[in-house]
């Protein structure tokens, strides 16, 4: 048997200890830089600064990076240049905590670029460094599939949300079922909204926007009198869902109701001014 020698190795010593006192100066400098950036160059010029000072695996400085990368005030004008910037710093940073990655999930899951995949790229660099997930990193990987109709995609995540703990927690279970509405799989939808044991105004919302994806027109009215029933009150967001299905259906009558049974909410109605006059144009 041939055997190989190992090379002999001396003089191996851990890292030594990053000695943050010794830059505080550069830090503070661009904490100062950062608060006033306005432009993407200005950013890259100071995170480049933190590289050269050994400064960019700080997590205070890192997490307020990302957060100027995906921020909806700054990246309106350069959107897809600073959330791959804000990729390129998390993942530099070796920061193991799941704050700044959900921001940058959240980037490109609300982003108009057509980028909404990368969010589920994202989450599986965070799976193959593993970083753990919480309850705030499901809801936009859920959205971006929705956004591409991923439902493969969307079907797996719901199986990480199983295995992590996640599945009771209704900011998760609202946006599967916006998901499943979306992929037209309105029963899956349904096992999710009979399975919750808290529901919100918007559980409400995406279940019964979920019938309307579907084509269940009638099902959605159903549920928005079970809606009612229940003690929730409608929102904006319910009448818009609602009202499309009288419309799809041509039933005049039907949207009358639905405006009578809302009429009171003082809300509902400065929310859509002259919309019964609106409703009956749809229908007609």
């Amino acid at each position: 048997m041939v055997r190989f020698r190992l090379p002999a190795f001396s003089g191996i010593h851990p890292p030594k200890p990053f000695n943050y006192n010794s830059n505080s100066e550069t830090l503070q400098r661009c904490l100062s830089l950062l608060s006033s950036v306005s432009s993407p160059k200005q950013l890259f010029q100071i995170h480049a600064q933190l590289i050269v000072s050994g400064l960019h695996r700080n997590s205070y400085i890192t997490d307020k990076i990302v957060r100027f990368c995906t921020s909806d005030s700054l990246r309106t004008k350069h959107s897809i240049d600073l959330i791959n910037h804000g990729r390129y710093v998390v993942n530099l940073s070796g920061n193991l905590e799941p704050f700044s990655w959900n921001n940058v999930i959240r980037a490109y899951a609300t982003s108009n670029s057509d980028s909404q995949r990368e969010a589920i790229s994202v989450f599986l660099d965070m799976r193959r460094l593993g970083i753990g997930p919480n309850e705030h990193t499901f809801p936009f990987l859920f959205k971006a599939c929705a956004s591409f109709l991923g439902l493969n995609e969307g079907r797996q995540i719901h199986g990480d949300v199983v295995k992590h703990g996640f599945l009771s927690n209704v900011y998760v279970q609202n946006t599967l079922m916006h998901l499943y509405g979306s992929c037209k799989k309105v029963l899956d939808s349904y096992k999710v909204f009979d399975e919750m044991t808290y529901r919100t105004v918007v559980s409400w919302n995406s279940i019964i926007s979920a019938n309307v994806e579907c084509s269940w027109f009638y099902d959605s009215v159903e549920l928005f009198v079970k809606m009612r029933d229940s003690g929730f009150e409608p929102d904006e967001t319910t009448m818009v869902i609602v009202l499309s299905a009288c419309a799809e259906l041509g039933n005049l009558s039907l949207g009358k109701w639905i405006h009578s049974q809302v009429v009171e909410n003082v809300n509902i109605v400065h929310a859509f001014p002259g919309h019964k006059n609106n409703v009956q144009s749809d229908m007609l």
